[in-house]
């Protein structure tokens, strides 16, 4: 730092020398002072250091993330719970209705707690014209990408729900009682494991 700056005084010395006595090397005094001028301020920039004050806030230590109880700050991770998305259309008992699933995930959301949704391969054609995979019907439902699950064509949502729901320990929002998967899934039947839920007249209503 001291080395820079002094050689920043030298080179607008010479500088300003060469402006004096235009005829000094030549003439050459005045573009080489510049010159080395120059490339002392470039070099004094890429190192931050081109003013006390910028000198003075690398030499003090970044301030700490805010604590909390003793321990930093970090993102806030919700619990999941995962939603039998393809039952939930349902739930209003008028046909599939997109809305009455959005309703559900608003009041998941107001729980504090993070919505991944499954749904058979055809749930496009129940809410929609065309097939649909996780992007478009992420982006239908105000979701993230990974948080919709859409089971493969020829193969149904309710083994790979169950199958998360085992190895994550998460609840279930569903009506469905799954009673072709009781004897490979016999948790899905308890009661504590399972979240049931009424929709109508634009209300929903879940046992969470």
């Amino acid at each position: 730092m001291i080395v820079l700056r002094l050689l920043l005084v030298l080179s607008l010395a010479l500088s300003a020398v060469g402006w004096l006595l235009p005829d000094l090397w030549f003439g050459a005094a005045l573009p080489l002072g510049l010159i080395a001028a120059t490339a002392v301020v470039l070099l004094m920039l890429r190192h931050g250091i081109s003013s006390p004050a910028g000198n003075q806030d690398r030499a003090l230590p970044r301030p700490l993330p805010k604590a909390r109880g003793g321990l930093f700050r970090r993102p806030v991770v919700r619990p999941k719970i995962l939603v039998d998305g393809s039952n939930v259309l349902h739930w209003a008992g008028q046909g599939p209705d997109i809305e009455t699933l959005r309703g559900v995930l608003r009041e998941i959301d107001s729980q504090g707690l993070e919505p991944i949704v499954y749904f058979d391969a055809n749930v496009g054609y129940l809410v929609g014209d065309r097939w649909l995979g996780p992007g478009p019907m992420s982006r239908k439902l105000g979701l993230d990408f990974h948080n919709v699950v859409i089971a493969g064509k020829g193969t149904p949502a309710d083994p790979l729900l169950l199958d998360a729901a085992r190895r994550s320990g998460a609840r279930i929002v569903t009506n469905d009682r799954y009673r072709d998967w009781y004897e490979k899934y016999p948790e899905a039947a308890a009661p504590e494991r399972v979240v049931r839920g009424w929709a109508g007249e634009g209300r929903v209503s879940l046992a969470l």
